[in-house]
């Protein structure tokens, strides 16, 4: 079962197998997550589903609220008060791409979005754009000095998320060999 992103594997046992050994072995192209898998839950599929949603479904409906609020934001004050606000877009693309960065970590996408890949670039890429537009609204809208600073922040996270996607294309570094680019700079950016 080679997978891109984390996640959960429902794995039938055999008839009469009580009382025997299971054995598990586990394959990673990252050194520091070999060995590393998520937890163990033994039951029916019935069991197990209901256990996933109800420990994890939580973050799911927090994320998709989340994303919903990010693109009304958006979409209201552009056809409700009939006129653009750059700085309610900004927020609101700020919002969303949170909301995106919750629901791809609540650890049940899985079910309703099949693609690995998708799963595993989500959180990635929506921790690459969420200080681009967050920044742009400090610069322009909260900012009386230090701008340059702001500025070539903006240009330092834009040429991260072309250094992260680039190298994930290229197979250079996988998007989680290259998150340690994204956390500096959003360190740098506090």
């Amino acid at each position: 079962m080679n997978t891109y992103a984390s996640v959960w594997h429902i794995v039938p046992l055999p008839e009469h197998s009580d009382g025997l050994t299971l054995s598990i072995t586990t394959v990673s192209p990252y050194s520091s997550m070999s060995g590393r898998f998520n937890q163990i839950i033994y039951g029916s599929e019935g069991e197990i589903n209901h256990y996933l949603l109800t420990t994890y479904g939580f973050r799911l409906i927090i994320g998709l609220l989340v994303i919903a609020i990010g693109i009304l934001l958006v979409f209201i004050n552009m056809i409700a008060f009939r006129r653009f606000s750059e700085s309610a877009t900004l927020l609101g693309i700020s919002v969303f791409f949170l909301g995106s960065w919750i629901t791809a970590e609540s650890r049940l996408l899985q079910f309703f979005i099949g693609d690995t890949l998708f799963i595993g670039s989500l959180a990635y890429l929506s921790l690459g754009f969420l200080p681009l537009a967050v920044s742009i609204y400090i610069k322009r809208y909260l900012l009386t000095t230090h701008k340059k600073y702001y500025q070539f922040y903006i240009d330092l996270v834009i040429f991260n998320l072309f250094f992260i996607f680039i190298t994930h294309v290229t197979g250079w570094l996988d998007y989680f060999e290259s998150i340690i680019f994204t956390h500096v700079i959003l360190i740098m950016g506090i």
